[in-house]
């Protein structure tokens, strides 16, 4: 028991499952190790609002952040939703290097038309942030100077099945840094999808992973190949490309 509570880099993890006095204790623990943030909300979003609270005071420490957001399609929480992003406005994030958003949005109207200003971490100072990655809701372009990885996921039906791919491919046009590529589908797509040119020249290395249902196949594989043959990498010497079945 000693042991572990001298060791400052055991106690660096923080989730807003956690009790508050717990909360506490881990960040009088790690002392000034670097923190991994984690905050959970479904349709509630007291407990993330509670546990932002606590570890605020040391958003220097933060050096990961991850928010996972659900929304049943009965109860819009977006007011509760817009309290805790409000919270995490022009944070200052001297050590993040890795940022993670997911939702879980089965709504038929997308968040960011609900809550257009749902990515607070546009607002963010994160000089050192290295990686993000996105679940069901595309990026707003923002300054981020050493971003090199970009994970996209696309796993709701009804958040993409009318999404304009626009704004996720004006992201990656506005990141010329991006070296690292990776793109999960799981979820429907329409036959037919209108996306843009893109030509990238700096991305090396591009994952693409497929999930799909029998049922799916034909329009999703038609959507899927609109998104990548549109895609010009002329620096790309990596790929990677997994299919599972279901």
């Amino acid at each position: 028991r000693s042991v572990m509570l001298s060791l400052p880099k055991v106690w660096c993890a923080i989730s807003s499952d956690m009790d508050l006095e717990w909360v506490d204790t881990v960040l009088e623990r790690s002392r000034s190790s670097g923190m991994q943030v984690q905050f959970k909300g479904v349709n509630e979003f007291g407990e993330a609002i509670h546990s932002l609270a606590h570890t605020l005071p040391h958003t220097d420490r933060w050096r990961s952040f991850s928010l996972h957001a659900a929304f049943r399609p009965d109860l819009d929480a977006v007011s509760q939703f817009a309290e805790f992003r409000k919270r995490c406005l022009n944070l200052k994030l001297p050590r993040l290097v890795h940022a993670e958003f997911h939702f879980d949005d089965n709504h038929p109207m997308p968040i960011e038309a609900r809550l257009p200003d749902v990515h607070s971490f546009t607002t963010w100072d994160v000089p050192n942030l290295r990686s993000l990655t996105m679940t069901n809701s595309f990026p707003t372009l923002f300054h981020c100077p050493n971003l090199t990885k970009f994970t996209m996921r696309f796993e709701c039906l009804t958040t993409f099945a009318q999404r304009n791919l626009r704004p996720f491919f004006a992201f990656l046009a506005g990141n010329h840094q991006l070296k690292e590529l990776a793109l999960h589908f799981s979820c429907y797509f329409p036959a037919i999808l209108q996306t843009p040119r893109l030509i990238h020249s700096s991305i090396e290395s591009l994952s693409n992973e497929v999930e799909y249902a029998e049922f799916e196949w034909i329009p999703q594989r038609a959507a899927i190949r609109a998104i990548l043959t549109n895609m010009s990498l002329p620096r790309l010497t990596n790929l990677d490309v997994n299919a599972s079945f279901r």
